[in-house]
């Protein structure tokens, strides 16, 4: 027996739909609010995320689980189901095929119709047994610690590593923070160690168990408008061998690390202000180059990894994967006992190493400082002015403009000032209260 075509039928029987109910009737099926006698669309499911000014982000959702897509994904998609579900139904009629303008207009009118997904209800990772949507999900749920828990006995490979690392025990409380959306993103890990020690071993483990959540970077250059869209969706961002050690102190690791919405440009797409819910962990063999400021030593968590004195024999790699349920449940203890007591504060860490590398890193601006200035004992010398406390910073820093900004900080510090207007010889100057200038550039050694 012969098939007839849709445009072969009785005309009573045909259903004509211009392109405008198509988009529409698509659009609704996306959503899964299949019109009557619309066939249901059966490909990946997508979700809008609502940006700045009405812009929206895609994301495909399977098992509660969502990745970012580009708008290209979705025409796909919509081409699949306009060009194969769809002429699958008999009886039907299209005034004219779909075309790619036809594509977009579905792709449109599903975006503004659709009811966008708030950015910080998608969690960035989450344990197997919780289903809240969620950027990646682990295939397993922490166990009960009991008091007795040995971590050498239970996890050997994974506390031999932790006994050879100091404020292990900050690191490990940082690391189950990492499960907790809501925690706190000021302080951000430093482990520092000379290499052969197990810092790329714990990293590759954490990129095993974060998935699409954990990202490697290196600081942007500043023509890199960007690099904060690498961020998106990230729940830990590793900086491996870091190349610029100050960029922790820099004012935008600051707003990454502080709370702050930040603006956020995908290229050839969206620009956006968002609250990246990432944190931070720098692996180098070498030290920080902070500074020995409150705001610098209340951020940071720096621990110091030593060589073992024996390596293991056997698959390392693979033993410590074996032990991550486990250590990962201890570290979500130890974040759980933290809050309990302290709630949001900040994990407790021993400064006694961050405080000698801050003391070394500062010597060189002590150097300089004393060289050129000196507290003033009394009103009889004239307070240093502020054009030349830039002359001497320039000097020594003539073209690296954060540097010289970061020594001003330091002389303010140091010597407790401020910018004042005081009269000197009968007219008001700019000058630093309490400092005196005690040799200009002409001083020799």
């Amino acid at each position: 027996m012969t098939q007839t075509s849709p445009d072969s039928q009785p005309k009573s029987n045909v259903k004509t739909y211009p392109a405008g109910s198509i988009a529409k009737n698509t659009a609704l099926a996306l959503d899964d609010v299949v019109p009557k006698d619309w066939p249901a669309y059966t490909g990946p499911k997508y979700v809008a995320i609502a940006a700045q000014k009405g812009d929206r982000l895609f994301y495909e959702e399977t098992d509660r689980v969502v990745r970012p897509v580009v708008a290209a994904s979705v025409d796909a998609a919509i081409l699949r189901y306009l060009t194969q579900t769809i002429p699958s139904k008999k009886g039907w009629h299209f005034k004219t095929p779909p075309t790619m303008s036809t594509i977009k207009d579905v792709r449109e009118f599903w975006l503004h119709a659709t009811h966008p997904i708030p950015a910080d209800s998608i969690l960035p990772v989450a344990f197997a047994s919780d289903l809240t949507l969620a950027h990646h999900r682990l295939n397993f749920d922490p166990v009960q610690i009991a008091p007795s828990f040995d971590l050498a006995l239970s996890c050997p490979h994974t506390g031999e590593l932790m006994s050879r690392t100091s404020n292990s025990h900050a690191l490990m409380t940082w690391i189950g923070s990492l499960f907790d959306p809501s925690s706190p993103r000021q302080q951000y890990v430093w482990l520092h160690g000379s290499g052969n020690d197990g810092k790329g071993t714990l990293t590759r483990q954490l990129q095993s168990l974060f998935g699409p959540s954990f990202g490697t970077e290196q600081p942007p250059a500043p023509t890199d408008k960007f690099w904060t869209s690498g961020l998106v969706g990230k729940r830990l961002v590793v900086f491996p061998d870091v190349n610029d050690r100050r960029f922790v102190t820099s004012g935008l690791f600051k707003s990454l690390t502080g709370g702050d919405a930040v603006r956020v440009e995908f290229k050839k797409g969206a620009i956006v202000t968002m609250d990246l819910n990432a944190k931070y962990l720098f692996v180098s063999n070498e030290k920080p180059l902070v500074t020995d400021n409150r705001a610098d030593m209340r951020r940071i968590i720096y621990c110091h990894i030593t060589r073992p004195p024996t390596y293991y024999p056997g698959d390392y790699e693979n033993e410590m994967k074996r032990e991550m349920p486990t250590f990962i449940s201890y570290c979500w203890h130890l974040y759980q006992t933290h809050l309990n007591k302290y709630r949001h504060a900040p994990i407790h860490t021993d400064d006694t190493e961050i405080q000698q590398i801050a003391g070394h890193n500062t010597s060189e601006w002590d150097i300089i400082l004393e060289r050129h200035f000196a507290a003033q004992a009394n009103d009889e010398v004239e307070p240093v002015t502020a054009g030349k406390v830039q002359d001497i910073l320039k000097y020594y820093y003539p073209t690296q403009k954060s540097e010289r900004d970061k020594l001003r900080d330091y002389f303010l510090r140091k010597f407790d000032t401020e910018l004042a207007r005081p009269r000197i010889k009968g007219r008001q100057v700019r000058a630093y209260a309490g400092v005196f200038l005690t040799a200009g550039l002409d001083y020799t050694d």
